[in-house]
This record gives structure tokens, C-alpha cells and sequence, in this order.
């Protein structure tokens, strides 16, 4: 299926749910009710404006029980992404990195469609690794605040796909022809999939 065609048959659930009322909210297992709180109080903006703010406030909730120390703020160190070669940004480099993160999320948010919006910004928050840890998390986090904003449910990886999603991400990253487009795919195939069991739910 091509990645139009997987757009599509995800916006057909999607007007189904609509027919009939949104789901409940649902969390994440990884994630936290403060943190899903804070996201859901961000839904609903006519022009949802994504900041550094926002996103060092989704960590900082994420991680305040486990890092308080660390919670929130950009990493001093660097770091390393078991299982994958890619080399994330010296920790100096991250500020300057997340700036133009910001600049190219206002500037291409227009030319794509959501799903594939949602999932670029995960995979580029994913290459800055700005945290020193809660960096997936937050990922998904910034990911679903984008889709729940244009009217899709609350999208988790199942357990059971986790290691297609790390490799599907770590593909990606790779140096030599990223695959992008896969990973894209990917994320759409969740979306789906959360979109038929929110009609099975609701319908």
C-alpha cells in the first residue's frame, strides 16, 4: 500500500469516529497522566503552536519522578542509541538544533499531511536526542499531540511491534539512504490500527 493510500484509509476511520463521537482518552503505557493532561490542554488551537517550551514541559513531566534533576532540561553530555550506529548531536550543538527543528516544523507543517507531519517531527526530535534520556517518550508525546490535534485518537507502538518501530526508526537514521518514507508508513499503519479499534469501540 502506498503511502497515500495509507493516509486515506486512516482519515476514512477517522470521519467514522466522527459520525459517532471521539473516544475516551487513553495513555500510553509508557507515558503519564500529567504528561497526556498537559498535551490534552494544548488540543484544540486553531494554529496548535509547538515550542521548545512545550516540548522541555512534556519531558519535564515525563521525567520528573525518575530524573527530576534532568527533567525538562537539554542534555550536557553525549549520548549513544543502543542497537544503531547513528550518532546523535554533540550536546553543545542541541540548542542550535532544536532552534531549526522549530523553524522547519512552522515552515513544512502546511505541505504535509498530519500523519506524515507527526511522524517526521518524531523521527527529527529522535535524531537530536536533546535529553539525556526520555527522548522516545517524548517523541511519541510531541507525535500524538500533533495527531490528537487533527482529530486523531491517541496512537501507541504495541508491544509486539516495538522492535519493527525501533528499526523502522533506526532505518531512518541511517547515513547512507535513510529510509524515511518506511518509517512513515510505519507510524501510519499504527494509526490504522488505533483508528479500528477505536470504531470496534465506538461503533
Amino acid at each position: 500500500m502506498t503511502m497515500q493510500e495509507l493516509f486515506q484509509k486512516a482519515d476514512y476511520y477517522k470521519n467514522l469516529i466522527d459520525t459517532c463521537g471521539k473516544p475516551m482518552k487513553a495513555y500510553e503505557a509508557d507515558g503519564n497522566a500529567q504528561a497526556y493532561d498537559y498535551m490534552f490542554s494544548l488540543v484544540g488551537a486553531e494554529q496548535l503552536e509547538i515550542t521548545e517550551e512545550v516540548i522541555k514541559r512534556l519531558h519535564y513531566l515525563l521525567c520528573e519522578k525518575t530524573n527530576p534533576e534532568e527533567a525538562g532540561q537539554y542534555r550536557k553530555t553525549q549520548v549513544y542509541i543502543p542497537g544503531t550506529d547513528y550518532l546523535p548531536p554533540k550536546a553543545e550543538e542541541v540548542p542550535h538544533f532544536m532552534e531549526h527543528f522549530m523553524n522547519q516544523m512552522q515552515s513544512s507543517k502546511r505541505l504535509m499531511h498530519p500523519i506524515e507531519f507527526a511522524a517526521i517531527c518524531h523521527k527529527r526530535l529522535s535524531d537530536i536526542h536533546p535529553f539525556k534520556e526520555g527522548n522516545g517518550r517524548t517523541a511519541r508525546l510531541l507525535m500524538n499531540l500533533i495527531l490528537v490535534n487533527a482529530g486523531y485518537g491517541i496512537t501507541s507502538i504495541p508491544p509486539a511491534l516495538h522492535n519493527e518501530y525501533i528499526n523502522a526508526l533506526a532505518l531512518s537514521q541511517g547515513v547512507y539512504n535513510p529510509d524515511i518514507d518506511g518509517f512513515i508508513k510505519f507510524i501510519a499503519e499504527c494509526v490504522i490500527e488505533t483508528e479500528k479499534e477505536n470504531c470496534r469501540f465506538r461503533i
